[in-house]
């Protein structure tokens, strides 16, 4: 389970969130909605690690974690972010196997991309094309797949049907 209790955050000296608490259950799917500039992504940005809150924890299991974007891949949190976050310049293939990097164990590679390709089967014979020759749609489910890859417990996403 992951929380947000009591965050203040922001940019600078611009208070965007002001004591919003959240709680994320472990196996349901939770969806923040809002007006534009409503505060969503920085709440987002601010879950994930790549904003630090001004106020507030945020715990894992109960457990307060402080540390970067890293760390939270390492203890299965995953992040896509809004947009087409995909490497232009590199294969759909290398965009996917870029999942890997901060695996201990990295031979299971081949059963999770066939599991991911089943859900994403249009990725399928592509995975040598630049993904920056793919369309917008196909961008998305690649960082969709990348992050989804090594099946985290907890998976952030913002605007994830964007370009879909």
């Amino acid at each position: 389970m992951l929380e947000l209790k009591n965050i203040k955050a922001g940019y600078g000296k611009k208070v965007v969130l002001n004591d919003v608490s959240v709680t994320l259950k472990d196996n349901t799917i939770t969806v923040i909605m809002g007006a534009n500039g409503a505060g969503k992504s920085t709440l987002l940005k601010t879950a994930y690690g790549l904003l630090k809150p001004m106020a507030g924890d945020i715990l894992l299991g109960g457990k307060k974690i402080t540390a970067s974007p890293q760390s939270y891949v390492e203890q299965g949190i995953f992040c896509v972010p809004q947009g087409k976050r995909v490497f232009r310049n590199m294969t759909v293939m290398e965009n996917l196997e870029l999942a890997t990097h901060f695996w201990k164990d990295r031979s299971s590679f081949s059963e999770c991309l066939e599991e991911i390709l089943r859900h994403f089967p249009d990725l399928k014979p592509r995975l040598q094309d630049l993904a920056g020759n793919l369309s917008g749609g196909q961008q998305q489910r690649i960082a969709l797949a990348r992050a989804l890859i090594k099946q985290p417990e907890v998976l952030i996403c913002d605007e994830p049907t964007s370009s879909l």
